[in-house]
């Protein structure tokens, strides 16, 4: 943090020291042999980035002692140019990052726009066909939206001749042009009581995004300044925008992180010049670790989907939703997770089916039905191409299969792998005829792990049948089962023994949520008794208030976490006994 005469505080960030350009060693060796790469990266870790916090530590206390000035100021000039009008896939991942809907969602409320909408006297189509990937717009639409940029905008919002845009995705077509709004005479907020609250966010989201399209750039002035001091180099950028252009309509949410990389809405202080002697307020350090790569969500899916040339417009939706539906993944948090069966699933395809489950193939297949359509291929001759090695692949799965044949004991008929909630297992062919199910073997590194029977609970017998129960999981947490399922399907609660303070007469136990795993403490008798804590409870009275339990709680501390007692009546803390 710098102070300038006038006593402005200002931030700049270290880019040199000892003549040494700080640099990330990640990616340095592009283009490179092996043998190169090594060595430039050997040489960068040595002189281009700091490498340790004693080296920061060195690095703040020389710098704390150096005297700066401002060395340069430059100026310039930069355009930011409007978005194009959206395609099936821009629409779902803006729609997903900015309206927090999922694909199917925005396809579901764009389908019922582009079919019509009741706003009174008539039935209107809001929107053109919202299956596309071409960012073409018709020369009518253009001519509509320019007269309507002047009229409501001014003339200086025009461009001298219209913008025009390339599709960045492979295979794409242009049998539609781009999604946009099929009359603008109809503004969003002249139709937003015949909408619902979804209706009127995502037309308000097309219409804006069409029109900011055909408007002139938005116009920046960015100041750099290069402050130096000893062997230590600063730069420091702010921009302000003088033109808004296309911005008084729209802007990406995914162009904030460029904006803030140029520095757009940093204020420099006024009477920055060059020569300038500068105060050294603060030196700030901050460690920076290496990511992996994020997650996919239901954005940054469909857009790899899209660039990859995988898909077609229509389908975006669909594939998602079949992921999810057959249980392939599980969204939390608005990421995905891959499930068991998913990543068992693709095991075997990508075992048995290199040549069909890679991306590469997937695109060729599109580029093949192209040349279908085309004329330059004929479909059995394509299909031919493909199913001959296909089929080879396929008898090849079913001779090598790892799963071994297994029947039946109730009708000794073949069983075949199923999914139910509890996950994957055996059931029987002749199903509803026969019931039969058996639980899959678990199978770790190609070796089948032997079957531990579960833990019998000593003393605790079945309510139905009186037999012993076995202390079994489930994916809300243990419980008592019976030792005979699935003949006898008896289930207990295994509770802490802590009688319920709201109700007396359940107890509380142990569970978890479904969504994110968390354990938390309820009462058996729910939903009668709503009782819930996030602590543990202990059978002990509290030695301040003789409350019949206290809870198990943990407070940080210099060396980690410590356990303590709380009672949750009177708040008195307590050690926790062995």
């Amino acid at each position: 943090d710098f102070k300038n005469p006038t006593n402005a505080t200002f931030n700049a960030d270290l880019i040199a020291f000892d003549g040494n350009k700080i640099k990330n060693p990640e990616g340095s060796g592009a283009g490179k042999t092996d043998e190169e790469t090594k060595a430039i990266k050997s040489k960068v870790n040595e002189l281009h980035y700091i490498k340790s916090e004693s080296q920061a530590k060195e690095l703040v206390e020389r710098i704390k002692k150096e005297n700066f000035s401002i060395d340069e100021i430059k100026k310039r000039q930069v355009k930011r140019n409007p978005f194009a009008p959206f395609t099936t896939s821009t629409i779902q991942q803006e729609a997903s990052r900015r309206l927090g809907f999922s694909n199917k969602k925005t396809m579901s409320i764009a389908q019922r726009l582009y079919e019509g909408v009741n706003i009174g006297s008539e039935t209107v189509g809001l929107i053109t066909y919202m299956r596309t990937d071409s960012v073409r717009v018709s020369a009518e639409a253009i001519e509509m939206v320019r007269g309507f940029i002047g009229k409501q905008y001014g003339n200086n919002y025009i461009p001298e001749s219209p913008n025009e845009y390339k599709i960045k995705s492979t295979n794409s077509q242009d049998a539609h042009e781009a999604i946009r709004p099929a009359n603008l005479e109809y503004k969003p907020q002249d139709v937003k009581q015949k909408l619902d609250k979804d209706e009127y966010a995502l037309y308000e989201l097309i219409f804006s995004r069409f029109v900011a399209s055909q408007m002139a750039p938005a116009l920046l002035d960015q100041t750099t300044a290069i402050i130096n001091g000893g062997k230590f180099t600063f730069r420091v950028s702010g921009s302000v925008v003088v033109f808004n252009g296309f911005l008084a309509v729209y802007n990406d949410v995914t162009e904030e992180k460029n904006k803030r990389k140029a520095g757009e809405g940093n204020s420099l202080p006024v009477g920055l010049a060059e020569k300038q002697a500068l105060k050294t307020e603060k030196v700030n350090k901050e460690e920076s670790t290496t990511n992996p790569p994020a997650r996919y969500n239901e954005a940054s899916l469909v857009k790899d989907l899209d660039e990859l040339g995988i898909g077609r417009p229509s389908t975006y939706a669909q594939i998602v939703s079949t992921l999810t539906d057959r249980e392939y993944v599980e969204l939390k948090s608005k990421v995905f997770y891959t499930t068991s069966l998913g990543e068992s699933v693709t095991d075997v395809l990508i075992k048995y089916f290199p040549d069909l489950f890679n991306v590469v193939f997937t695109s060729e297949m599109e580029n093949g039905l192209d040349s279908v359509e085309a004329g330059d291929n004929t479909y059995v001759k394509m299909m031919t191409e493909f199913y001959f090695p296909f089929k080879k692949s396929l008898d090849y799965a079913e001779e090598h299969s790892d799963i071994e044949d297994v029947l039946c004991e109730k009708c000794n008929a073949p069983m075949v792998i199923r999914v139910g909630r509890s996950g994957r297992f055996f059931g029987c062919s002749r199903y509803p005829e026969c019931n039969g199910t058996k639980p899959l073997p678990k199978v770790n590194n190609g070796v089948e792990e032997e079957k531990v029977e579960p833990e019998i609970a000593e003393g605790i017998s079945c309510d139905i049948c009186g037999k012993p129960m076995y202390i079994r999981n489930s994916k809300s947490g243990k419980f008592y089962g019976c030792s005979d399922y699935p003949t006898c399907k008896g289930l207990k609660p295994i509770t802490t023994g802590v009688t319920c303070p709201k109700c007396n007469k359940g107890e509380i136990s142990e569970r978890y949520s479904k969504k994110t795993r968390k354990k938390f403490y309820s009462c058996t008798n729910y939903p009668e008794c709503d009782f819930i804590s996030n602590f543990m409870p202990i059978i002990e009275p509290c030695n301040s208030c003789s409350n019949h339990y206290i809870e198990l709680r943990w407070k940080k501390t210099e060396d980690g976490f410590d356990k303590y007692a709380k009672c949750p009546k009177c708040n008195n803390e307590s050690e926790v006994k062995e």
